[in-house]
């Protein structure tokens, strides 16, 4: 048995038994959006065994719908976060040096809350959820 209520951004939370949350998203027409960054959430989850940090982004769109982007939590300069850091700062992406150190790369990803950028969203192929597909700066940011 599941009930819902409205979490922080205006989207539905299932509560399954065990007091487990899935958030679930209102599926976007495809678009750019305005959106802002409102929350990071660390988690973890397991690829063939093998237990990984992740990071979710969770972002508002000027529409007021919520789309969350998971990645792998690290720095490697090759990685899915670096790669989204870096679209979201594109005239000012954060010194190799930052991205380096786990400890400044983390405080300049909480630096990113409250900030506004242009997104471009299409539905998942599954049409389960929303895909961040690219994300860059608000001109002037």
């Amino acid at each position: 048995m599941k009930s819902e209520q409205k979490n922080l951004f205006g989207g539905a939370v299932n509560y399954f038994q065990g007091n487990r949350k899935v958030y679930r998203e209102k599926l976007l027409a495809p678009g750019i959006y305005q959106v802002e960054l409102m929350m990071l959430r660390p988690g973890e989850r397991s690829y063939d065994g093998e237990t990984k940090k992740t990071i979710t982004l969770s972002f508002q769109t000027d529409t007021g719908d919520v789309v969350n982007r998971t990645v792998t939590s690290s720095n490697s300069p090759t990685s899915a976060l670096v790669a989204l850091v870096k679209g979201m700062r594109a005239n000012n992406p954060p010194p190799a040096a930052v991205i380096a150190d786990g400890e400044q790369f983390s405080n300049f990803l909480s630096s990113l809350i409250g900030k506004k950028f242009r997104a471009q969203i299409e539905p998942a192929e599954n049409g389960r959820f929303n895909n961040l597909v690219n994300i860059f700066p608000v001109e002037g940011v």
